[in-house]
């Protein structure tokens, strides 16, 4: 990177000639006689925006109605010739053939960029902005009546091509010698607000304590546009304490109104970073350095040396794009300057982070009417500041979500479309804010953002722990993880957790491309609502659990109604006829849904005890989801009942394959295992079971005993039929330590009465059947005492 020098000076004088002197005169020159002049004589005013007649009639202080059309256009910025032509785009076709309105609105603006470069000095230039702006030129002079723009290109009578191709990058100010690149939202709205962050960041940044400062927000908060107008006050600054501000980005994207846009990061290894970071700030050991191939290690060594000896701000764009490449972040962390990073991620040590949240929203009503203004849409100009703040409030004041809706109402949206295209996780903004950081993040980071997402509310530390079934310590890690992301932040006095709205269907997106972990999820999220809500809550809030259900399309929301309304009527009414007639309905709305015929098949099989019907729907099910765990669990329930105890251990065992923690499953298998004669395989399964006890699940803990109880009390009947009663006295005390363990967690629990009468009755079959057998008959009547 490069001081100015004369050739930089003589390079953007060529630029200002094509660009200023010729393009811009050329493009007026075509307005004023092939539109306005041609099509509407003395009344072309009229067709010029009041936006920029009343910018000319305060800062050129002219007299619109009298001055002459080629006076007033002398006063005009290529961003107004853009948006006249544009206003007029179907009589512009000879100038430009079949090059489309929005491709001609992003030459344009990129050529106003270069424009602002040329015209001041303190803007980085290069030669690649010079061959932009002959390319972008020529594209838009593909028409007849661009030939004399291109003639004149094709001439290159006022380029020395030897001289361009050795210049690359400029520094700006003789105070401060930087690189800072001009930012993009000034031709957009320009920076509004932010002024305590501004002050704050520089206060840390010129003091001596915190060496690493890392700004941090989510994507499209304005972390960058902060940190450029931080460089540009420092910079700006008397007191400015810096010999050099370098700037690095690591961007790789870019989002457009239309694409996102793949961009040149200007850090991709250490070694290019230090050669620039020497370039930038001595150009003469640069360049020895350079000749003489020494290795990065030296560059490394060299550059510790000049920032131990003055003050230097080493500034990196978007961090998390290069986390990966650990010797980068090693030199970054351990470079003797200041450094100043933005961050959706950080470093997670040895910085001080600065959480940016969203604008101000007298600051977001601004930026929107500098925006609007900036792009010349009356029908947004016009608007209050109460119907503006509902706008950027919808958008949670994130200035490039504000200014990329704008975006979207000028594609033609209706303006609150635009506004809500930031929720639906599949629009290009939400995969442009959230993708990247999204694709950092651990398995169970991932977890937690899904099961947040399910809930739809905010929710304590202990529903998370309930729908993820995590340890604590990695369930921890990942919500803190995630909070330093800014994907969730807490609420309600710091208690529950929410996830960030702007987010909500990104997430509800990627759980729906994860097939198995949602019904796993959906499943645990009813539980979690029968244990916190009772079970008619759980009724009423189907509505709620579509998209939890897989239900997406219209057809499958139809039926979804249908099987709501079946299961009220039988359950209400008792009019299964009906309930059947909605349900083949709702197979003709969604023939692929297994949640259709999973609740058709239950409706068969416990209200109109069609078994039959009910097992052929359970086993459709299965071929609609084969991943879907609940399907398993549900159709082998039907197969023990339906008396095909051997069919359903094989279908419980493959829904214990899909979801090896869910406890019923182990539970029901159990109970087969046991019906079956499998007494011992029972046994295993329950004490399985038994270990996942959760202190905050004690019913589901109780249940598991009450299964444990049951399979002694048929092992030991079949103990007294095969007269082996040592073994059968070992099952009957087990089952009493179950029943008393039972007691003590809950002695009004149910189940617990039944179970001691049939062990009492078993202890009684036991002595009358071992009274030949003292010893036994004995210790039978000491257990049946005990009880």
């Amino acid at each position: 990177m490069k001081i100015i020098t004369q050739d930089i000076e003589k390079l953007r004088k060529i630029t200002y000639d094509i660009l200023i002197n010729h393009f811009e005169a050329f493009l007026r020159k075509f307005i004023i006689s092939e539109i306005l002049v041609k099509s509407f004589g003395n009344k072309w005013r009229d067709q010029i925006s009041k936006t920029i007649i009343t910018r000319i009639k305060k800062e050129r202080k002219i007299d619109i109605i009298n001055v002459a059309i080629h006076d007033f256009f002398q006063n005009l910025y290529l961003i107004d010739l853009r948006k006249i032509i544009n206003r007029h785009y179907d009589l512009a076709t000879d100038l430009f053939n079949n090059l489309t309105k929005t491709l001609f609105t992003e030459l344009m603006k990129e050529l106003t960029k270069i424009r602002n470069k040329v015209a001041h000095v303190n803007e980085n230039f290069c030669k690649l902005d010079l061959d932009n702006t002959k390319a972008f030129i020529r594209f838009i002079c593909k028409g007849k009546a661009g030939k004399e723009m291109n003639v004149f290109l094709d001439k290159r009578e006022y380029e020395d091509l030897e001289e361009l191709n050795s210049i690359k990058i400029v520094t700006l100010d003789d105070r401060c010698v930087n690189n800072i690149p001009p930012a993009d939202y000034d031709l957009d709205g320009g920076f509004v607000g932010r002024k305590s962050e501004i002050k704050d960041i520089k206060k840390r940044l010129y003091s001596n304590l915190d060496r690493i400062i890392t700004i941090m927000g989510a994507g499209g908060v304005g972390k960058t546009a902060l940190a450029l107008e931080v460089a540009k006050s420092i910079i700006d600054d008397p007191k400015n304490p810096f010999k050099a501000v370098i700037w690095f980005s690591a961007k790789d994207e870019r989002l457009t109104d239309i694409e996102i846009v793949r961009v040149e990061p200007q850090i991709k290894d250490l070694e290019q970073l230090t050669n620039d970071t020497l370039e930038i700030i001595d150009k003469s050991a640069y360049e020895n350095f350079h000749i003489g191939k020494v290795p990065t290690e030296s560059y490394i060594d060299f550059l510790y040396e000049i920032f131990s000896k003055d003050k230097f701000l080493l500034m990196i764009d978007n961090l998390e794009s290069i986390l990966s490449k650990e010797p980068l972040i090693k030199f970054i962390e351990d470079v003797p300057c200041k450094v100043l990073i933005t961050s959706r991620w950080g470093l997670g040590k040895l910085e001080r982070p600065i959480a940016l949240k969203e604008l101000e929203e007298v600051d977001s009503i601004n930026l929107f009417k500098h925006v609007v203004k900036a792009k010349d849409i009356e029908d947004l100009i016009k608007l209050n500041d109460t119907e503006i703040a509902e706008l950027v409030n919808k958008v949670k004041r994130y200035p490039l979500a504000l200014k990329w809706s704008i975006g979207q109402y000028l594609l033609g949206k209706e303006i609150n479309e635009a506004f809500q295209d930031i929720f639906k996780g599949e629009s290009l903004i939400a995969q442009f804010s959230f993708e990247n950081i999204f694709s950092l993040f651990e398995e169970d980071e991932k977890l937690v953002l899904y099961s947040i997402t399910l809930m739809e509310k905010p929710i304590s530390r202990e529903m998370i722990k309930f729908l993820t079934d995590l340890p604590d310590q990695e369930m921890d890690l990942a919500i803190r993880r995630l909070l330093r992301a800014s994907f969730i932040y807490l609420t309600e006095l710091n208690t529950k957790y929410s996830l960030l709205s702007l987010t909500s269907g990104f997430i509800n997106l990627k759980l729906n491309e994860n097939e198995k972990l949602r019904v796993i999820l959906q499943d645990r999220k009813f539980r979690l609502l029968e244990l916190m809500e009772g079970e008619e809550k759980l009724r009423s809030s189907h509505y709620s659990l579509i998209s939890s259900l897989g239900i997406k399309t219209l057809e499958e929301k139809i039926a979804f109604k249908h099987v709501k309304q079946a299961k009220e009527i039988s359950l209400i009414k008792k009019n299964y006829e009906e309930s059947t007639k909605l349900f083949d309905t709702a197979l003709v709305f969604a023939p692929k849904l297994g949640y259709v015929y999973e609740e058709y098949s239950k409706f068969e099989f416990y209200r109109k005890r069609n078994k039959e019907k009910a097992l052929d729907l359970g086993k459709k099910s299965l071929l609609c989801e084969p991943e879907n765990f609940h399907l398993w669990f549900n159709y082998g329930k039907m197969l023990r009942q339906a008396g095909k105890i051997r069919e359903s251990i094989t279908i419980y065992k493959r829904a214990l394959e899909l979801n090896p923690q869910y406890i019923p499953t182990m539970n029901q298998l159990a109970k087969s295992f046991s019906i079956n004669g499998d007494f011992e395989k029972a046994e295993d399964q329950l004490k399985l079971a038994k270990k996942k006890k959760n202190e905050q699940d004690i019913q589901s803990y109780l249940i598991t005993l009450n299964f444990m109880v049951e399979n002694y009390v048929r092992w030991a009947e079949s103990l007294i039929i095969k007269v082996e009663y040592e073994s059968l006295l070992i099952i009957l005390k087990k089952a009493i330590k179950l029943v008393k363990e039972m007691l003590d967690i809950d002695p009004n629990n149910r189940f617990i009465s039944p179970r001691k009468i049939k062990i009492l009755e078993l202890i009684e079959k036991g002595m009358n059947e071992s009274k030949g057998v003292t010893e036994i008959n004995k210790k039978l009547k000491n257990l049946k005492d005990f009880i």
